[in-house]
């Protein structure tokens, strides 16, 4: 099986999370561009999640939900950790 990595930014109060496969964390680090699209809840109410990696520039990270920005800034502000 494939190792997965949960890939979490501070946003508000809260830390917000998405899952990479090793792979998938490789290359962007490395990076390569990628988006990752999901459901997920905040606060009991839910909402699309878009995570953009290497987008703007190498190493940029963006999380945006529904219409709203999350997150702006760099891969290196992440916390990164094998689940």
């Amino acid at each position: 099986m494939s190792k997965k990595f949960e890939l979490s930014v501070s946003f508000g109060n809260d830390l917000h999370s998405v899952i990479l496969t090793l792979e998938e964390l490789e290359k962007v680090q490395s990076g390569d561009m990628l988006t990752k699209q999901f459901k997920d809840t905040m606060e009991g109410k839910s909402y699309i999640s878009q995570y953009h990696f290497n987008k703007q520039h190498k190493h940029s990270l963006a999380m945006y939900y529904d219409d709203g920005e999350g997150f702006v800034g760099d891969l290196s502000e992440a916390f990164i950790n094998e689940r």
